[in-house]
């Protein structure tokens, strides 16, 4: 289940717990010191606190005022030993509590010697209390994606940092673009298209030569869907990731945001065969002596012109095969003749990966 999809079913001060939790990570493991740089290049109605770090970042604290618990969404405290904070509330979906922030402000003059209270919202008209800062989701976006542009923060941080970012964008808190006239005019083709590269991939799917490469007939995949961007078929097992051991999916993907390379988002959709793992596995396999000699050994195929692997920090889909889904059908002149093509290209890449004894190996470990 994406991100996204969970959020759906979640009331909205769920939502803005679950945002905060991810931010809050976020700013603990690296991006902290960038956020409260930018921080100091808004307007305050105070001057910030000096906040020095490295930086206690906690949620949900409880404080207790009026006889009743208080929870901040997030508190930063200084590492001065000057008792220096600042208290952050959140707000995406839900709008803020009568008197909310003054019940805060309370809480902060009691527990520490310098404080400041900041809001976050999603729009300027949430303000209407006077928190000592006030910035918008879209700040947190824009900061964000500018600090992962200019660091060097490891792989598995730029993933989840990355995530983090769709999932602002795709509920309306991200950095907001102008439309052009002839974006308009795309959207029609552009369903239309993908509409027919799904059925092109439910076709390759009927193929009955998929029985002859593993042995059983493949399970069809999710349809295209824009939290997953792939559509096609499972080789190994029937789609669920308890059959992940790993699992080769095969298929085309349009959304290079969750498995990578993030070029597809520019280049177009392309052919792909990627391997799935199951998350019960996640906590070691990379290490193991067995992925890595799978990993190399797929990374060293000699494949055909145009196809490229992507290793992906996304722990369920490490290794992504793919080629441009253009230049596999280029020569043909038919939907049939695509189909067919379809099918040659993303067979030999598949036959190559199952013909070694590194990824039969890797089954062999991750199935005990």
């Amino acid at each position: 289940m994406s991100n996204d999809d969970f959020l759906a079913g979640l009331p909205g001060s769920h939502k803005e717990d679950f945002i905060t939790e991810a931010l809050c990570w976020l700013l603990k493991h690296g991006f902290g010191d960038h956020f409260l740089d930018k921080l100091k290049t808004l307007d305050w109605r105070k001057e910030m606190p000096v906040i020095t770090p490295p930086c206690r970042w906690t949620t949900q604290e409880t404080h207790r005022l009026d006889s009743t618990m208080k929870r901040p969404d997030m508190v930063c405290r200084s590492n001065d030993g000057r008792r220096t904070a600042l208290i952050f509330e959140h707000k995406v979906d839900t709008e803020l509590a009568a008197g909310q922030l003054e019940r805060y402000r309370r809480i902060a003059c009691r527990e520490f010697n310098q404080s400041a209270i900041v809001l976050i919202t999603k729009r300027q008209s949430q303000l209407g209390q006077c928190p000592d800062c006030h910035l918008l989701w879209h700040q947190v976006y824009t900061w964000l994606s500018e600090w992962l542009d200019s660091s060097d923060a490891p792989s598995d941080f730029r993933f989840a940092a990355r995530n983090f970012l769709h999932l602002l964008q795709k509920r309306g808190l991200g950095r907001m673009e102008k439309i052009e006239p002839h974006h308009l005019q795309a959207i029609p083709v552009a369903r239309t298209a993908e509409a027919r590269v799904v059925r092109l991939v439910n076709s390759a799917a009927d193929d009955p030569s998929w029985a002859s490469m593993s042995g059983r007939r493949p399970s069809r995949g999710r349809k295209l869907e824009r939290t997953e961007g792939r559509c096609g078929l499972y080789l190994l097992g029937d789609g669920k990731p308890a059959t992940w051991n790993p699992d080769l999916f095969v298929g085309v993907m349009v959304d290079g945001d969750n498995h990578g390379p993030e070029t597809v988002n520019n280049e177009g959709p392309v052919a792909c065969v990627v391997l799935d793992i199951d998350q019960r596995k996640h906590r070691d396999y990379r290490e193991s002596d067995a992925y890595r000699a799978s990993a190399e050994a797929i990374l060293g195929l000699p494949l055909d012109d145009g196809w490229r692997v992507h290793e992906n920090p996304n722990r369920w889909h490490p290794l992504t095969i793919y080629k441009p889904l253009a230049a596999v059908i280029s020569d043909a002149t038919t939907a049939d003749d695509q189909a067919d093509d379809f099918i040659v290209g993303v067979q030999g890449v598949a036959k190559a990966v199952l013909g070694l004894a590194e990824f039969s190996n890797l089954r062999d470990a991750l199935a005990r």
